[in-house]
């Protein structure tokens, strides 16, 4: 058992990595045991999910539900409805998991798996050198353990970091920990003078910067891109530098053809899969070689290790008193309004908006999706109190009789995009704790017509009492991203990115929008609160485009969009250097227009969205005309419910019911 103890404010914060008393060890494994097949059946039988970090060997990201960066994984994981969270990762990214899921098991395949970063900065040292600069408010990257998070006013990962620093009054001191190359690549990017933690990747110190002048001499076209963790020495080279999440798409979207990936190897598996017919070299170390980039505490997460781990549920991770706020702060959208100070040292200033559409996607809150299912029940099954009646079927209680039990398949009668389906089983779980929910597929998979989507087996009552609500929420999110991947089909290769709108069902908007999104689209703002939007009316009161823009900017809001319906509003809001330009109904032909006055202002970076009856038709030759972005509010507003249905079998035999009809 691995404890790690920290007293803050009389309070004991404890990261429990606890094995199995009776734990079944490598030699007791059959070495003809398919590991792979009997893994998938763990997670069913379980309702467990498989967390990979980008960084874990290709076959374990192969058998993961989410593959992706720390943070975006556990958000995910928080937003499904497993019992039991798996995390193919390190100590810090398992910990970080068990605070956004704290009512979920969270398991580690090997409980040493930790972090030079984490290692780097102990909760007693990083405590005292806080002592020591009271007055500077303290920014963590997440790669830390749970007891310096905690200590900590505000945690960042290197995609958002930035942006919340330059959210921050400009004479407030800061001190950044763990990661001084980090630290140092964003004091450079903010003009910020930042005290800075001595922590380093033992991964990313490793890259040689003369053999990366090799290797590009070698390799003339090759394209740099590089994590900000590494030596300022290597990143000075870099034509690109981003997060795990920011280099795949870069190199997905760029149009070069050979890239040389200066972070851990284990990232490039899936660029391959994202860009097969592009070519990734593997940055060097000193030997010339990149061995040496292997994370060494990755490595040790094997099949046999996960496997094992799923059989024993061990070791496992509690953090059983991780301060509330913390867990909201790490849950929070840090892509969207960017939190203030909090902790143990705040600071006054403004909360700054900065949100260009959303590239990860909107992951609606599980406690959100349990009021919606609260809601939905409550409409068909009647009240009973302050919840929904769990007696409220009428018919089922009248003619099934009390011990009854169905099994039941979720079928698609039509080719969909599935999008919802975990909501769809929480609506079972919910009337039947006790169910059997069984998912077949993904949300975001293609499934052809009769394919099963799914199996559930549980109280007869409370699945046909359920079946209705279930149906609803899977028929609706996965008609949106059918009908939102037929958009993103008819712009491949454009470079258009198709975006979402708040044409929405009231009450549904994150749902609908995690619908277009698992189909392709890009999130625009949720709401009113977390996007700017200046369009005719507010222009019309502020007296100009030039007036409305600057008007925001006076308030603070540094990412402007605004709506033009004419070629002359376009040409205002270039002046007044606007961040988009909303093209409102405008033809092709004036598009490309808008596009050539754009081009001609190439200075001030605006992005260029169309919108207005978009159509299936029309939005090819829409996004040949040059524009960055369309907006589609069909996606959401007309999208037809995917044809699905429920077919019963009664689990003692009896005969196979029809159940293929609507209500």
């Amino acid at each position: 058992m691995r404890v790690l103890p920290l007293l803050k404010k009389k309070m004991m914060i404890e990261t429990v990595i606890a094995p199995s008393p009776q734990a079944l060890g490598p030699d007791d494994i059959d070495p003809t045991l398919d590991l792979e097949r009997e893994i998938g059946r763990l997670c069913r039988e379980n309702n467990a999910i498989i967390l990979a970090h980008y960084y874990q060997d290709g076959e374990i990201q192969e058998l993961a539900d989410f593959v992706g960066d720390s943070l975006d994984l556990s958000r995910r994981a928080a937003a499904t409805q497993a019992d039991i969270i798996v995390f193919c990762g390190v100590r810090f990214m398992a910990e970080t998991a068990k605070i956004l899921s704290p009512k979920r098991i969270v398991l580690m395949p090997d409980a040493e798996a930790g972090c030079s970063l984490e290692e780097s900065c102990p909760p007693d040292a990083f405590r005292a050198f806080r002592d020591k600069h009271p007055d500077h408010l303290a920014l963590t990257y997440i790669n830390c353990s749970a007891e310096v998070k905690a200590l900590s006013d505000i945690i960042v990962t290197s995609s958002n970091a930035e942006a919340i620093i330059n959210s921050l009054p400009q004479d407030q001191p800061i001190l950044f920990a763990p990661d001084r190359h980090l630290g140092a690549y964003l004091a450079r990017k903010t003009g910020r003078d930042m005290l800075l933690w001595p922590g380093t990747c033992v991964v990313h110190e490793q890259f040689s910067e003369r053999e990366l002048l090799r290797l590009k001499s070698r390799h003339p076209g090759a394209v740099i891109s590089a994590h900000p963790e590494c030596p300022e020495a290597i990143l000075c080279h870099a034509d690109h530098v981003g997060s795990t999440s920011a280099m795949l798409k870069f190199v997905t979207d760029s149009k070069d053809r050979k890239f040389i990936i200066a972070t851990e190897p284990h990232l490039i598996h899936q660029m391959k899969k994202a860009a097969p017919e592009k070519t990734f070299i593997p940055a060097p170390g000193a030997d010339g070689t990149c061995s040496c980039a292997n994370c060494p505490f990755m490595e040790l997460n094997t099949l046999e290790k996960l496997y094992l781990c799923m059989v024993n549920m061990a070791p496992r991770v509690e953090i059983p008193q991780y301060p509330a706020h913390r867990r909201q702060e790490a849950a929070g959208p840090h892509d969207g309004t960017l939190p203030t100070g909090s902790g143990q040292h705040r600071h006054a200033g403004t909360q700054t908006l900065l949100r260009p559409p959303r590239q990860r996607g909107v992951t609606p809150d599980p406690t959100d999706i349990d009021r919606l299912i609260d809601t939905a029940l409550v409409e068909d099954l009647g009240k009973n109190g302050e919840a929904w009646n769990v007696v409220g079927d009428i018919t089922g209680h009248a003619v099934i009789p009390e011990d009854a039990e169905l099994e039941a398949a979720l079928t698609t009668r039509e080719d969909v995009v599935v999008a919802g389906l975990d909501v769809a089983l929480a609506v079972f779980r919910r009337l039947d704790p006790e169910a059997v929910l069984e998912p077949r597929v993904h949300d975001g998979d293609h499934a052809a017509s009769a394919t099963v989507l799914a199996r559930i087996k549980g109280d007869a009552r409370a699945l046909l009492a359920g079946e209705r609500t279930a149906l609803n929420f899977v028929q609706h999110l996965s008609g949106i991203a059918t009908l939102t991947r037929a958009y993103v089909e008819k712009i491949k290769g454009t470079g258009c990115v198709l975006l979402d709108t708040r044409k929405t069902i009231p009450g549904l908007r994150a749902l609908a929008k995690y619908a277009t999104h698992t189909g392709g689209a890009r999130n625009h703002r949720l709401g009113l609160h977390d996007g700017v939007l200046i369009k005719d009316n507010h222009i019309a009161v502020a007296g100009g485009v030039g007036e409305a823009v600057a008007l925001a900017r006076d308030a603070g809001l540094s990412y402007v969009e605004v709506e033009c319906d004419t070629l002359d509003q376009a040409q205002e809001a270039l002046e007044a250097r606007a961040d988009v330009l909303l093209l409102d109904n405008m033809d092709t032909n004036t598009l490309r227009q808008a596009v050539a006055l754009r081009d001609k202002s190439a200075d001030t970076g605006a992005k260029l969205e169309a919108s207005g009856g978009v159509t299936i038709e029309t939005i090819r030759a829409i996004a040949e005309t040059g524009v960055d972005f369309i907006s589609v509010g069909r996606i959401t507003q007309s999208a037809p419910a995917a044809d699905m249905g429920l077919d019963f079998t009664a689990r003692e035999g009896a005969e196979e019911e029809d159940k293929k009809k609507d209500d």
